[in-house]
């Protein structure tokens, strides 16, 4: 009955925002869909294989210190493995190991909370050559307290689970692994659960992704900055913020060329790049975070699990900002 009701739910959800959606944007709000879709459904492969083939095992010993000192099990420190090549393999990887009874509910979030860390390290690293290369000294800055950042919101996860996790893992830390399964069986467990996410992406993600898009379309999450905002950034800086909706690249053009004006400092430079970190990571938690989160981990967990990690790294680069800002 409670399912039927969900179905129900979400059936009315999905039809309420189409007609919310003038009909010139619906096809490229499902082409966006449909890419989302197909992205999960491709990484629930590609998790499967690296998992049931044991793949993972091989490299799993270079984060037995720092899953020993967290106290998590063995699917969790085989998931953050895998989070350094993927974030979305990483949260299917523990999703599936919650359902299969492996790990209970608590080590699913602090594991997943531990793997936001990564992927986001390592899209950072992606970005850093480039930009590096065009703001020079403040790029490097910039991505010293980036880094820094994300080693301190890692710590705090793992400080977090030694003291709430119930502390399963080996005495060696990660456990030796099991034979790999036939490819036979390995195609079975992977359209099995391939098909229990696709459903999970049909009932939670569709709608909640067309109501998003709907609530940005019709200014509901716009906001405007208070009236004293610029004592406390330039109006150059406040120009790099608007910038960086763009994307870091294309802000970092921006920033050059005020910086070769000498219309703003490089400290000033670094707040406003980690002040557009702020605002774009709520965005990206609202558009894409908590629709492919909500579609890959059961209940509110998904809900919980985003917000939890975004919210923990714009806390710390708050603080971060605050304190150039006073060193400024």
């Amino acid at each position: 009955m409670k399912k039927r009701a969900g179905i129900i739910l979400s059936v009315a959800a999905t039809a309420g925002a189409v007609a919310c959606t003038p009909p010139a944007e619906l096809p490229r709000a499902f082409l966006s869909l449909g890419g989302i879709i197909a992205m999960v459904l491709a990484i629930c492969v590609a998790a499967g294989v690296l998992e049931y083939r044991c793949w993972l095992h091989r490299i799993a010993v270079l984060v037995r210190p720092l899953m020993r000192f967290s106290r998590l099990p063995e699917p969790c420190a085989l998931a953050f493995v895998a989070s350094f090549a993927s974030g979305n393999v990483a949260a299917l990887m523990l999703a599936d190991s919650r359902k299969e009874g492996a790990i209970d509910r608590r080590e699913m979030i602090l594991g997943a909370l531990c793997n936001s860390v990564p992927s986001a390290f390592m899209f950072t690293c992606y970005l850093a050559l480039p930009v590096i290369g065009i703001l020079g000294r403040a790029g490097v800055l910039y991505f010293a307290v980036s880094f820094a950042i994300m080693a301190a919101a890692l710590s705090v996860f793992l400080v977090l689970s030694r003291r709430l996790a119930r502390g399963r893992v080996p005495a060696g830390g990660v456990a030796a692994a099991a034979p790999p399964l036939a490819w036979s069986e390995v195609r079975r467990k992977v359209r099995r659960r391939a098909w229990s996410f696709l459903v999970r992406l049909l009932l939670l993600t569709v709608p909640f992704y067309l109501w998003t898009s709907c609530a940005i379309r019709h200014g509901w999450l716009n906001f405007t900055a208070p009236k004293n905002f610029e004592a406390f950034l330039s109006p150059a800086a406040l120009t790099v913020i608007g910038s960086r909706v763009g994307g870091l690249l294309a802000s970092s053009g921006t920033a050059a060329e005020l910086l070769k004006q000498q219309q703003i400092t490089v400290i000033q430079l670094v707040i406003a790049l980690l002040v557009g970190n702020i605002l774009n990571g709520f965005t990206r938690l609202v558009r894409r975070g908590l629709p492919v989160s909500m579609g890959i981990y059961p209940r509110c967990d998904g809900a919980v699990i985003a917000v939890a990690g975004v919210g923990t790294r714009m806390v710390l680069t708050a603080a971060a900002v605050v304190i150039l800002w006073r060193l400024q």
